[in-house]
Formats: C-alpha cells, sequence, structure tokens
C-alpha cells in the first residue's frame, strides 16, 4: 500500500477482481471504498501519485513481452501511456520532489540497475548514477540481531549498491554476525558509543561518492531508498520526512512537532522533520561537519541544520515508516533536552543573530516598558530598567560578534 500525498488514500495492488494478475486499486483510510484503476491483462504494481495527485506512476509487465515497463495514466485511471521502452527491465518509479519527473531504476541486458530520470511524457531521459558515482549504504545498530539481516538482504536484493556497511556498535546479541552473513561489510565497535560514533565509523570508511543512512531496527521500507538517493543529482542532502502518524508515541509526536517549528524559525525555512535517521548525501559534504556531529543521538538534528546554515541544497521527501522493531534507545525527557541543546549549538556556529536579537529584543522591551511604568507612577527610572536596557545593548553587541566569528568559518580555504 501507498500513503497519497493528502494522508487520506491509498493505492495498492490486489487480484480481488478475479484476475490472475495485480491489479491498481484505490481507496481511503477506512477502506470504505474500492475503486479499480487498471483493466488489462497486463501485472500493475508499484503505484504512485504525483505530488499534485493528478497523475498515477506504476511499474506493469507487460504480457506481450514479460517486460517491466513504466507507464503513467491520470489519477482516474484514464489516459495510460507507456512512458519507458528499452531492452532491459525498469523497476521501483518514483516522482521526483517538485513532480516534474519520474526516477526509476533500468538495467539493460546484463548490466546493473542505474538510476534515472525521464518526463512523464517519456521525453528527456537522463541517466542519474553511471558507473564512477557509486552509493554506500551505512547502518548504525545496536541489538538489532532480529531485522539485521533481512534488511541487509533486502537492500542487496533492491539495487547494485558500492557497499553496505554495518557498524555493529558493541552489541551484546549477534547482530554483527547475521549482518556479515546477509552479506554486509561490519565494522564492530568494542563498546556501545552511541549512535553518532556509529554513523561516524560509517562515513570514514565508506567509498562511495553517496552515502545512505539508514537505521537497523527494520522502520523503513526498502523500495523508498532509490527515491531517496534519487534527487541527489540535484541536492547534497535528501531526508525521508516521516507523516505523523509514523511517529510511535503522542508524546514523541510533540516533541517531533516543537522541534521541527523551532529548527524551521532558527533556519528560515520549513523543515518537516528534524530527527530522521533516513537520509542520503554527498558523502564529501558530510565529511565536512564531521566533527560538529556528537557521539550519542542527534546526528539527523546536527547534519540537516549544518547543511541548510551552510546553503546546501536539501530536500524533504514524504516517507512512511513502520512500527520499529526491537526497543528503542531514545528516550524522550532525557534525549528531548539533548536534541534542544544541539539545536541551539548548532544554530549559534552558523546563525548566532537568530538566537541573540529576539533575546535583545525581549530585554530591551521588559526594561523600557518597565521605565515607562516607574516614570508614570513613579517620576523616575529605576535601576533595574537601565540595567535590562544596557543588557540588551550587551547581548545584541555579543551576537553581532559571533556573526562575525561565524562568517569567518566560511570564508577560509577549505582543505
Amino acid at each position: 500500500p501507498y500513503l497519497a500525498p493528502d494522508g487520506k488514500t491509498l493505492l495498492f495492488n490486489s487480484q480481488m477482481g478475479g484476475t490472475e494478475n495485480f491489479e491498481v486499486y484505490q481507496t481511503d483510510l477506512q477502506g470504505s471504498y474500492f475503486k479499480r484503476l487498471t483493466t488489462t491483462p497486463d501485472e500493475e504494481t508499484c503505484a504512485r501519485y504525483s505530488p499534485d495527485m493528478q497523475q498515477i506512476v506504476f511499474l506493469c509487465g507487460e504480457a506481450a513481452t514479460g517486460n517491466d515497463e513504466i507507464y503513467v495514466m491520470n489519477a482516474d485511471g484514464s489516459a495510460r501511456q507507456n512512458v519507458t521502452r528499452s531492452p532491459g527491465p525498469e523497476g521501483w518509479p518514483a516522482w521526483s520532489p517538485d513532480g516534474r519527473k519520474i526516477i526509476y531504476a533500468s538495467a539493460e541486458t546484463g548490466r546493473a540497475f542505474r538510476l534515472y530520470e525521464i518526463n512523464p511524457d517519456g521525453s528527456g531521459k537522463r541517466q542519474l548514477s553511471t558507473p564512477p558515482v557509486s552509493y554506500s549504504d551505512a547502518r548504525p545498530a545496536l541489538n538489532e540481531a532480529g531485522s539485521i539481516g533481512p534488511l541487509v538482504t533486502a537492500l542487496r536484493d533492491a539495487a547494485s549498491w558500492r557497499e553496505i556497511i554495518v557498524v555493529d556498535d558493541g552489541s551484546t546479541d549477534n547482530t554483527g554476525s547475521e549482518a556479515a552473513a546477509a552479506g554486509a561489510r561490519v565494522v564492530t565497535h568494542p563498546y556501545n558509543k552511541g549512535n553518532g560514533a556509529a554513523v561516524k565509523s560509517g562515513l570514514r570508511l565508506a567509498t562511495g561518492d553517496f552515502v545512505l543512512i539508514v537505521d537497523a531496527d527494520g522502520q523503513h521500507r526498502v523500495d523508498d531508498t532509490l527515491r531517496i538517493v534519487a534527487p541527489l543529482a540535484h541536492y547534497e542532502l535528501v531526508v525521508g520526512a516521516r507523516s505523523a502518524s509514523s511517529q510511535a508515541t503522542a508524546g514523541r509526536r510533540f516533541g517531533n512537532a516543537a522541534l521541527n517549528t523551532l529548527a524551521s524559525y532558527l533556519t528560515g525555512r520549513a523543515i518537516p522533520d528534524l530527527t530522521s535517521g533516513f537520509r542520503a548525501a554527498r558523502r564529501e559534504c558530510m565529511l565536512e561537519f564531521l566533527h560538529l556531529i556528537p557521539n550519542t543521538f542527534s546526528t539527523p538534528t546536527t547534519t540537516t541544520l549544518s547543511f541548510i546554515k551552510a546553503g546546501y541544497s536539501v530536500a524533504f521527501v514524504p516517507i512512511e515508516a513502520a512500527q520499529r522493531q526491537g526497543l528503542s534507545k531514545i528516550r524522550l525527557g532525557r534525549d528531548g533536552a539533548r536534541f534542544f541543546l544541539i539545536l541551539l549549538k548548532v544554530i549559534t556556529i552558523f546563525s548566532p543573530l537568530r538566537i541573540f536579537v529576539p533575546i535583545s529584543v525581549a530585554t530591551f522591551s521588559a526594561g523600557a516598558v518597565y521605565a515607562l511604568w516607574t516614570i508614570a507612577t513613579q517620576s523616575h527610572v529605576t535601576n533595574s530598567s537601565v540595567l535590562l536596557i544596557l543588557s540588551s545593548v550587551v547581548i545584541l553587541l555579543i551576537g553581532l560578534v559571533s556573526e562575525q566569528i561565524a562568517s569567518l568559518r566560511f570564508e577560509r580555504p577549505r582543505a
């Protein structure tokens, strides 16, 4: 099943019509109706709405040729047309974030799958990944023996990755052996260092031009990996933005929403999911901020804010996350306060005035209002109001100096 951008409609594949092959159906979240959108002898799967929900892209296993091709049709199932026509099979179609391109994988006979983009009318086909461009997959894992093996296997089946790296962060179960048996390159920490330390180990060891970072808890769908890496042709960082319904508890949904709102204000752009661990990036850009990443649970927060404030292009791709397997290592009270402090730390590094100006204005306003009140009621200005006004000036000056220091960080030539 695929949840549409409106959050109310589902697309799914079924044989409920009595056919031997799968067809594309539409329903709502209550299952109150079922509308069949395809009626051919072909096998239709992997249906996805465009961002504006005007079109649907899907994978068609043609009965006549036995080949898998990419098709597009209107949202009501009309105007069906073939988008691709190549000697090899196609797979995993998805829309680009702006809805103007279709991203898909294609394999010519005897070749591994490569990423392509194409216009919905079949024109403008362009290869996104070429043999010199490689993708590494890095997965931090702590006591995830029950999920890591199937995840690695599914990932190997999904695409031709340069390498799959699993960082066993001091697990007490057989996480490392399960990952190795599935074909991953396993890096073992002698003791538990933290999620951030595991990610840093994976980034240092990765040899691909791009790196995909996925938690090993089984929350993320393997078929979303190509949707995450495809926009890297135009963006330095792509984040899988989870819907609110994907959050485990009401408390976590509220906490994440608060962090997203604060981060959006501090960075000056909308951030739908600050803490999602499902992301892909150019490896050289990730290494640039490696020294800022703490060893604990704040890698997503730090990298997202760092990329945005450094002026890199960041995209958010909507995804649905499943219930995690195993126990969560994050505690709302302890780690929520830590996330908040790290958020402030990163913003003061890259854009200090976002913090200092509001504090200065609030302090000055309090001093000015108190001064006016004492003048009106006591015919003099108290020391407290003077102190507040002078403090606001000092805070503003500290913010200006901090802003200059932050600017100098990017004026120095990078190695």
